[in-house]
């Protein structure tokens, strides 16, 4: 009795595209009642999405991706998990259970900025998560943790520099005044 997206698709006949549905029941008021009367449909196709997703610039090796319903990936930098796998399948084939509930959390609608290794390339990371509150949906980001880090720890180094450098100065102040 409301409108939905339908879990996305792979459209051989339609131009060999990922889709999706958005289906609208059609009432009708007869007798104080609201009979269906049918569904309108419209069919959308997912390329716009995989563009604009795929542009999605973290970094030099962070990415975005999106998961429908089910965990199906719709995008993701490696084409060949999209509409193969599912963010499950790939727990799965890691034997991560870590993985396996945030997706969970993912398609239960949740939102976090976790610690995670990333399933594509294994590098630590941290991924931040969002639902799509449109279709139920959710949007993934992983940022490589050295990257993230990197102006932190790179600061963190200079104030060391700066630190030692200042006792030794000091230290040789000291010797000096009490030679």
């Amino acid at each position: 009795k409301r409108a939905m997206w339908s879990e996305p698709y792979y459209d051989e006949d339609g131009g060999n595209i990922v889709m999706t549905t958005y289906s609208v029941p059609v009432f009708l008021r007869e007798d104080s009642q609201m009979k269906l009367q049918g569904v309108a449909t419209s069919d959308v196709s997912l390329a716009w999405l995989k563009d604009i997703v795929s542009s999605v610039r973290i970094y030099q090796s962070g990415y975005a991706f999106v998961i429908s319903q089910n965990g199906v990936f719709v995008t993701h930098p490696d084409e060949r998990l999209i509409m193969r796998s599912s963010i499950f399948s790939v727990a799965e084939a890691q034997g991560d259970q870590r993985l396996r509930r945030l997706g969970r959390a993912m398609i239960r609608g949740g939102e976090a900025f976790v610690p995670v290794r990333d399933f594509a390339t294994g590098k630590d990371s941290w991924l931040y998560f969002a639902p799509l509150p449109a279709n139920g949906w959710s949007v993934g980001v992983i940022f490589p943790a050295a990257e993230l880090f990197a102006d932190i720890h790179k600061l963190s180094q200079e104030v060391i520099f700066i630190a030692i450098t200042g006792f030794v100065v000091l230290l040789l102040a000291v010797v000096l005044i009490s030679a």
